[in-house]
């Protein structure tokens, strides 16, 4: 048996608007990969485990619209005025 390399962390993003690209992408993985542990915990019908994902399916509902806000904040501000997205988070909680 052979355990194949982990590719190399991608290191060369660009822009604001790619990395917030990047990160709303991963968010969605994760929900993806909770709704496919929540699927099979209902086809099983392991309620406990239903229960202790659920907490996840919320975070993930919240970690994925912060990030699609994130990306449009980026958007609307263009690569000129990130000192401006900056001070936005600083300020928005």
């Amino acid at each position: 048996m052979s355990i194949a390399a982990i590719p190399a962390t991608k290191t060369d993003i660009g822009t604001a608007e790619k990395a917030f690209e990047m990160s709303l992408a991963w968010e969605q993985e994760v929900t993806s990969q909770i709704n496919a542990m929540m699927d099979l915990a209902i086809q099983e019908k392991d309620y406990a485990s239903q229960a202790f994902l659920q907490w996840f399916v919320t975070e993930q509902v919240e970690e994925v619209s912060t990030m699609e806000s994130m990306l449009q904040v980026v958007r609307k501000a263009g690569e000129k005025n990130l000192l401006m997205v900056e001070a936005y988070l600083t300020h928005r909680e």
